[in-house]
């Protein structure tokens, strides 16, 4: 299997993200003993928790990757820093019962435990094109049956320069703006 490339600045953060991720949450189980399951899936995110009827579905645990948005500041002619949000939705299946008595609450409180190893594997993480990732929040959706999923979010710094590699700087006339006629008779 090859390994993906971008030539984007997103694209390469999303691989990086991905190939981290898979990194450190995807094991054998068979050979490594732990607490939380292998993650089975990294997806760039399309609505597939939300939506399901209308994608393959996701084995789970799964996470899917969205850049809900950047702020941009122009630091020089055509080169710009931006404040990135990256969201990491985490989807884990459970079937279990979390209520006081239960004899399987401690299965039923697992994805905390999957959803730390997640947050441990992004906080603090950087790649080139971009600085360390500080998680800025988190969310549980409950409106997914036997699934919970939980949103966390980072904030990172990014430097785009593709712009300068690509233009140089072009003088515009000072009368851009075109001036019509009326059409003759009429007024």
């Amino acid at each position: 299997m090859s390994t993906p490339s971008a030539n984007s600045l997103k694209g390469r953060i999303y691989l990086a993200i991905m190939a981290r991720l898979t990194e450190v949450l995807k094991y054998d189980e068979d050979e490594i003993q732990k607490d939380i399951p292998s993650l089975r899936w990294v997806d760039k995110n399309m609505g597939q928790f939300n939506r399901p009827e209308m994608h393959d579905s996701v084995p789970l645990p799964g996470i899917l990757i969205s850049f809900p948005g950047t702020g941009w500041k122009s630091l020089s002619q055509n080169y710009q820093q931006g404040v990135m949000r990256i969201r990491i939705e985490v989807g884990y299946e459970n079937y279990s019962s979390s209520f006081d008595g239960s004899p399987d609450v401690e299965s039923a409180i697992r994805f905390f435990e999957f959803n730390e190893a997640v947050h441990q594997a992004l906080q603090g993480w950087s790649c080139p094109g971009m600085t360390s990732m500080e998680r800025v929040a988190d969310e549980e959706d409950d409106d997914h049956g036997a699934m919970i999923v939980t949103a966390l979010e980072y904030e990172t710094t990014i430097e785009d320069r593709s712009a300068s590699k690509l233009r140089s700087t072009t003088k515009v006339e000072r009368n851009i703006i075109p001036t019509f006629q009326s059409p003759q008779g009429t007024d």
